[in-house]
């Protein structure tokens, strides 16, 4: 399909548009969205945390046991296997978006602001899409 032809980085083996595409693809759509849903189906009970101690140990186990399976499928079906510079790249990538994230001012959400019509944000993200 040859998706890596624009913005190609030979050293680090990514093209940076396809890069960031399946970031924010993921982090919107995969991440974002399915919190914003479930936290809304809670209702009053988002200021209490969704797992305990055994509950986010178990979310780590299957969490890796995913990428295992993710990582052995995608190796049988195609013969895939990240390189060296591909690995490394995206581990620098996730720990510098995530020290970022960490580093960056924390806002107070302000409650006495209307949200946007539901209507408007499905027109927003369908036009974006």
């Amino acid at each position: 399909m040859r998706l890596l032809d624009s913005g190609y980085i030979p050293a680090l083996g990514i093209g940076v548009p396809w890069t960031l595409f399946v970031l924010g693809l993921h982090t919107v759509w995969s991440v974002s969205v399915p919190i914003a849903l479930a936290e809304e189906l809670a209702g009053e009970a988002r200021t209490t945390p969704w797992l305990g101690r055994v509950g986010l140990a178990v979310a780590a186990v299957l969490a890796v046991l995913g990428a295992a399976v993710t990582t052995y499928g995608t190796y049988r079906d195609s013969s895939f296997i990240a390189s060296v510079p591909q690995l490394v790249s995206i581990v620098v990538i996730v720990i510098a978006l995530a020290a970022l994230a960490f580093r960056l001012p924390r806002r107070m959400l302000r409650v006495d602001r209307q949200a946007p019509s539901p209507w408007l944000v499905l027109g927003v993200t369908l036009r974006s899409t």
